[in-house]
């Protein structure tokens, strides 16, 4: 294992928009409605189709996958019922990490941007514990909220 110097870490590449919506917003913990969340584009390999909306639609679309019993799906389906007996224990421990009036769905890196849904909140970490939040039935969540407020020039 290679420990990344602070300076080697910032400029990883494959993650230098994720650290420019963390280091360039501010942050504060707050409970909100899961209806106002958008996941990642194609979430664990799941059909583009099914993330276009809001996290409670997705949920829905996962709900008829599990359904059907779907192989192909198979690990995304393990993953949500090994969460679903603790995401609300999760949850209060480790909250959602979201960005407010995201990026993440609706940005030209993302290369089907025009189809997807503005959402006020888009899910940067946690996208499963929020999907088997919603099978559950809750309406709320605990996350971590970033709100964009300049850009840096050290990261680009």
């Amino acid at each position: 294992m290679k420990y990344l110097s602070k300076f080697e870490l910032l400029n990883l590449k494959l993650y230098r928009w994720r650290h420019d919506d963390y280091f360039n917003s501010n942050w504060r913990f707050e409970k909100i409605k899961l209806s106002e969340l958008g996941v990642w584009p194609k979430m664990s390999g799941i059909p583009d189709n099914f993330c276009v909306g809001n996290l409670c639609q997705t949920a829905e679309c996962i709900k008829r996958l599990l359904k059907k019993k779907d192989r192909k799906y198979q690990k995304l389906f393990e993953k949500i019922d090994k969460l679903l007996p603790y995401v609300k224990i999760i949850n209060r421990y480790l909250p959602l990490i979201v960005i407010k009036n995201g990026n993440i769905r609706t940005s030209r890196r993302n290369f089907n941007f025009f189809k997807y849904h503005q959402t006020l909140y888009d899910i940067d970490d946690g996208n499963h514990k929020a999907i088997a939040l919603a099978l559950l039935g809750e309406k709320s969540a605990n996350a971590y909220v970033g709100e964009r407020v300049f850009n840096n020039e050290i990261l680009f």
